[in-house]
């Protein structure tokens, strides 16, 4: 059935056709209150729909939302992919569409995307990660009155609109789970990330954190297919680390990708994966490939429908509340 047009409810309530789009696109008008409501109520009864080609023209709500990838590796990343269908799913169960978009590692690139989101008629935002410049990119939604959240990104200063996954936590129950066994371990990560997340915990145990690291690339700094590159990488650097330390048994890897690796390279040194109390390897992110791994291993889920819940009452209600999402440990 062709869309109703404007000239046909013009027709139909009498007023020119000026008239009729400036009172179904909001535009102030001398129109009468009553010719006002008849147009509306003839509009809604024809099932007229407006051309949203001439809401992104005008820069008006097009009804989307942006889901906003901080950049390519997070866009590979499997637990981010997953959250953004539950996404859209219940965009559409509100009635709007979203553009997902992937930023670069560029700040004023980053800003003059978002700029045009905005010029498109899109009015709510979602960043999964932090994009490059993200601070400009908060101010700018701000000063528009435009809301927005981020799934483990990066919170305004009092913590709101976020947020953030409790990777203490669960790194507190890898460095327990090998304690509690007695077991020689070793964390694979990056400086940033140890020193950030684990090497706090280590005085909590009376450990010492350069006697169970070893160093691993800082992710950011992969191009290209993040999730082929960890797993090889992770292979070359634990058989680094086994000759720093040739009596650990124990690897707690960055994520499952770098996990599933780990345990080929152990496999291939003739090294054992898993003990009689359980697996010996801890990855992150309960993906699919750990689901499905014939070689068991430790993994955390996010619980994603949680974390899509919250994300969406973060938009509409504007609790402003922002969240710390506590993995659940899964010992497979």
């Amino acid at each position: 059935m062709p869309n109703v047009t404007i000239k046909e409810i013009a027709g139909k309530t009498g007023l020119a056709r000026s008239t009729v789009s400036e009172i179904l696109n909001g535009k102030h008008n001398f129109c009468s209150q009553k010719n006002r409501e008849r147009v509306i109520e003839t509009a809604k009864r024809l099932g007229y729909e407006p051309n949203i080609g001439f809401k992104i023209m005008t820069g008006r709500d097009t009804g989307t939302a942006s889901i906003i990838f901080s950049q390519e590796r997070t866009y590979q990343n499997e637990y981010n992919l997953q959250l953004a269908m539950m996404l859209l799913r219940e965009f559409e169960l509100r009635g709007e569409s979203a553009y997902t978009v992937i930023m670069m590692l560029d700040a004023e690139a980053n800003l003059k995307r978002t700029r045009e989101l905005v010029r498109r008629g899109s009015r709510r935002f979602i960043f999964l990660g932090a994009p490059v410049g993200v601070e400009k990119l908060y101010a700018f939604l701000s000063s528009e009155g435009l809301p927005f959240v981020s799934f483990n990104g990066y919170p305004n200063e009092k913590g709101e609109k976020n947020i953030k996954i409790d990777y203490e936590y669960v790194y507190h129950e890898y460095i327990q789970y090998f304690m509690t066994r007695k077991v020689d371990f070793v964390c694979l990560l990056s400086r940033e990330y140890f020193d950030k997340v684990c090497r706090p915990l280590f005085p909590d145990f009376g450990l010492v954190p350069e006697d169970h690291w070893y160093e691993t690339p800082n992710a950011d700094t992969m191009t290209g297919d993040y999730t082929e590159q960890s797993f090889y990488m992770i292979q070359d650097f634990l058989m680094r680390a086994l000759n720093r330390f040739p009596d650990a048994q124990g690897w707690i890897c960055g994520s499952d990708q770098e996990a599933l690796g780990a345990i080929g390279a152990l496999r291939g040194a003739g090294k054992p994966t898993e003990n009689s109390q359980g697996p010996l390897v801890c990855g992150l992110g309960n993906t699919r490939p750990a689901r499905f791994s014939p070689i068991r291993l430790v993994t955390a889920d996010y619980n994603l429908k949680e974390a899509s819940r919250f994300l969406i009452s973060e938009l509409w209600d504007k609790q402003q509340k922002g969240m710390c999402l506590r993995p659940k440990i899964i010992y497979r």
